[in-house]
């Protein structure tokens, strides 16, 4: 996705709605969140992405390896966003 300068509206709303749905998907794996809260934001997630995926799309195949870098940068950062992993409850000894 790249910046259009004879379309700043539709690059700008692009980029609006890039941002609204890394925003959900925070909230949707946020530890804090209550389970209403995550179900809404994982409801909006699939709706927006429906909506993004074809520009994703063409943008892979316009962009490949800079596609797939930020595809890894973004699971990365999804993947340090998940709860940390609980303590076991059996103590030894």
């Amino acid at each position: 996705m790249s910046v259009d300068a004879d379309h700043l509206g539709w690059s700008g709303g692009m980029l609006a709605e890039v941002g609204y749905l890394v925003e959900r998907i925070a909230h949707a794996v946020g530890p804090a969140s209550s389970t209403l809260g995550r179900v809404v934001a994982a409801v909006a997630v699939a709706k927006h992405g429906a909506r993004l995926l074809p520009q994703g799309a063409r943008l892979i195949r316009r962009h490949p390896v800079g596609s797939l870098l930020v595809l890894g940068g973004c699971l990365g950062a999804l993947y340090l966003l998940r709860a940390p992993g609980r303590p076991s409850q059996t103590h030894w000894g």
